[in-house]
């Protein structure tokens, strides 16, 4: 089966774009968020080449051949399978938070108290999404 490439989305060209100003924003920060810097900057510019190829990569293909990776997209199946991989993803990330709290505990408050937000944040998130979806159903 020949591996085709879909369409990138709106949302994926914002999100490179605006990695970029976030890296230059932490370029005169202090020494422990420089890293911010290289990973929006670089994170930015790496992703629209990325997007980039995969247009370019899009672009190449032919009708029949767009037609039937858009009927993919939108295959139940295959979308059900996301949803899966990200609610598997978004638990490991949480948890990575909090394990990173946890060792964080140790060195610096400051880190400790944003890992902890930024995991009761999402588990809210997560929750709202939840009862939202339920109630929508």
């Amino acid at each position: 089966m020949k591996k085709r490439c879909r369409k990138p989305t709106a949302a994926e060209w914002i999100f490179c774009l605006l990695l970029i100003p976030v890296g230059v924003f932490f370029s005169n920060a202090a020494h422990y968020v420089e890293a911010f810097s290289c990973i929006g900057v670089g994170g930015g510019i790496g992703g629209l080449i990325g997007l980039s190829w995969r247009l370019h990569s899009y672009n190449k293909l032919s009708p029949q051949q767009k037609r039937e990776v858009e009927l993919e997209e939108r295959d139940e199946r295959n979308i059900v399978i996301r949803e899966k991989a990200g609610n598997i993803t978004w638990k490991v990330l949480i948890a990575g938070l909090f394990v990173t709290a946890l060792i964080a505990s140790q060195f610096d408050f400051t880190i400790t108290l944003v890992c902890y937000a930024l995991a009761l944040a999402g588990l809210m998130v997560n929750i709202a999404a939840e009862l939202w979806l339920k109630n929508k159903m």
